[in-house]
């Protein structure tokens, strides 16, 4: 029988150590405490609207989400589609890259080009549940533009790669 995975206390732990030092804070500066709850309020609503989409769109995803098909479309000769696959995987992949390195060995294996594995990495720097952040600071222009360099990058280094892969072998 398979065993529930146990559950992330990181949030449960990490609240209540800011509840408790907001308590100690406004017996210590009640004006200043209170300047940066409203702040922080203030940036909370912002965002809100924004947290509230990224999280439906990735609720969406990971419902409709396949991981056999995905791997299959990454193999060789797969093309524009292999491209678009590696790009979105990096973008929407979660978590320490290191992670991610038996699932690329392992597609590597069964023939996946080794210019996608870089533009998978490399397409991992566009973190979407910080896409809100980085449009609250530095606006929406300037996101879309820094994302769409990043991926035109990430394909460039896997052309790149690819080059030099069939370069050394010939």
């Amino acid at each position: 029988m398979k065993q529930a995975p146990k559950a992330r206390v990181s949030g449960t732990i990490f609240l209540p150590i800011v509840i408790t030092t907001y308590i100690v804070l406004a017996f210590l500066h009640p004006s200043k405490t209170l300047t940066a709850l409203d702040a922080s309020f203030h940036v909370f609503l912002r965002i809100l609207p924004i947290i509230t989409a990224v999280i439906i769109l990735l609720g969406v995803f990971n419902y409709f989400f396949d991981a056999k098909k995905f791997s299959q479309k990454l193999q060789m000769g797969s093309g524009v589609k292999g491209w678009f696959f590696a790009l979105a995987g990096g973008v929407i992949s979660h978590g320490p890259v290191y992670v991610w390195y038996p699932l690329l060995t392992d597609l590597r294996t069964h023939g996946m080009r080794d210019g996608l594995i870089v533009a998978f990495v490399y397409s991992r720097s566009i973190k979407v549940p910080m896409l809100p952040v980085m449009i609250d600071y530095f606006g929406w222009k300037f996101t879309v533009i820094l994302s769409i360099y990043i991926l035109i990058a990430s394909v460039l280094q896997g052309v790149v790669m690819d080059f030099f892969k069939t370069n050394s072998q010939s």
